[in-house]
């Protein structure tokens, strides 16, 4: 990223109403510039809050960057406030700018992939693993699914390429009754993958009588500790995995860090890269390994420095191993949305700011990546997602699956 790109955030920040995060971005663009860790105490008479008006604001950004006492960043500066934007053009009242970050859903075309998942709250499922966060139901309840052909119809109505993940909340093998759904995905054009988590304890033949699977993308998840005859059972994952790994899109698969499965680890990723098959690893979040402790503190040293070997990045080991993940700045809701049983739209799960409705005529979407407001993200699906993975990383396939764009040459996976 250019220099020139850089401040041009910290303006766009500023136009759009986020002084929290044009601040932000202007000491990220100064200590990268001049490698000053000092930064913070240079700009306390001239914190941006949302009390103050627009002139007042890029003053106080100039005075900060003056008082560094760089002609060359103050030139820049200069320049890029003269380029950028105009009196009358930058100078937005709040309801402007509160237009500025919202696009029209329905209407804005683009080539860029919009995923989006569909929550579908049925928690039925054949394994009872003691890391699972679900309590799981016997029977699904069909009433859960009466909203989402609608859904689903809508979607096709949204001008541009979509990954679509629509997965229950318990495993899809068990849920015959949602199988017929991924017929009306494979008939939009618009959707090009759409994404299935599966524990492969059954073949997943009867979902491809309603979908071709090459416009499937599977997460496959390994739960060894469920296995009942043991050898028998993984032999049959493993076997699956590999045929579906030539009629699919893209698989991976999917293994949590609990104590009791981390000793099945090294089979495991043997096996997987025999078979050309990427594996991501998910560390454990809260009280569920038995043991009363809490997780990811409740690691030891060495199962710690264990597992950051085994996760698909720096930046991915790094978010999933610290319990507060704070000042994020985030692509949900703009390259991503969720979408529940009502169909209302909200960037991800764990932020509950409502986009409006897939329903209705009048949903939108970001047009700018956001600083998460929830103090912590809690799900390593959305580190890719988030600055800087989303910059030096890109997804393919699931999206558990990083192709690296610099820090490790062409790989997709840490050796």
């Amino acid at each position: 990223m250019t220099p020139f790109e850089e401040f041009a955030r910290v303006i766009e920040n500023l136009a759009l109403g986020e002084f929290k995060a044009a601040e932000r971005e202007l000491l990220n663009v100064v200590r990268r510039r001049l490698h000053r860790p000092d930064l913070p105490s240079l700009f306390r008479a001239a914190r941006m809050e949302s009390d103050q008006d627009w002139e007042a604001s890029l003053a106080s950004v100039k005075d900060s960057i003056m008082e560094l006492n760089s002609p060359a960043l103050t030139e820049l500066w200069e320049t890029i406030v003269s380029q950028w934007s105009g009196p009358t053009e930058y100078m937005l009242h709040a309801d402007q700018a509160e237009a500025r970050k919202k696009l029209p859903l329905f209407r804005h075309t683009s080539d860029k992939m919009l995923y989006v998942t569909i929550i579908i709250p049925i928690k039925v499922c054949n394994y009872r693993c003691s890391y699972c966060f679900l309590e799981h139901e016997k029977k699904p309840e069909v009433s859960q699914l009466e909203l989402v052909p609608l859904m689903i119809e809508r979607l096709g109505q949204i001008p541009r390429p979509l990954f679509v993940e629509m997965s229950p909340l318990g495993d899809i093998i068990a849920i015959p009754v949602m199988w017929p759904l991924f017929a009306k995905l494979n008939a939009l054009p618009n959707v090009k993958t759409v994404e299935v988590w599966s524990n492969l304890s059954r073949d997943l033949d009867g979902i491809f009588q309603f979908i071709n699977p090459t416009k499937v993308a599977i997460v496959a998840t390994y739960h060894p500790t469920e296995f009942r005859k043991f050898n028998e059972d993984k032999d049959k994952f493993f076997r699956r995995v590999e045929i579906l790994r030539d009629l699919v899109q893209d698989i991976t698969v999917n293994f949590v860090a609990s104590t009791a499965n981390m000793p099945h680890y090294d089979e495991l990723k043997a096996r997987l890269d025999n078979i050309g098959v990427h594996l991501s690893v998910n560390a454990l979040l809260g009280a569920r390994n038995g043991d009363g402790k809490l997780y990811p503190e409740g690691y030891n040293v060495t199962e710690r420095e264990t597992i950051q070997t085994w996760m698909d990045n720096d930046f991915v080991a790094t978010f999933m191993l610290n319990a507060r993940r704070e000042n994020v700045r985030c692509s949900a809701g703009k390259d991503h949305i969720q979408i529940d049983q009502q169909g209302n739209i909200t960037r991800c799960e764990f932020v509950h700011e409502r986009y409006g409705n897939i329903l209705d005529d009048d949903p939108y979407i970001d047009t700018v990546e956001r600083f998460c407001p929830t103090g912590g993200c809690s799900c390593k699906i959305y580190t890719g997602f988030i600055e800087p993975c989303s910059a030096e990383y890109a997804r393919v396939g699931t999206k558990n699956h990083y192709l690296c764009h610099s820090r490790f040459g062409t790989s997709d996976q840490r050796s």
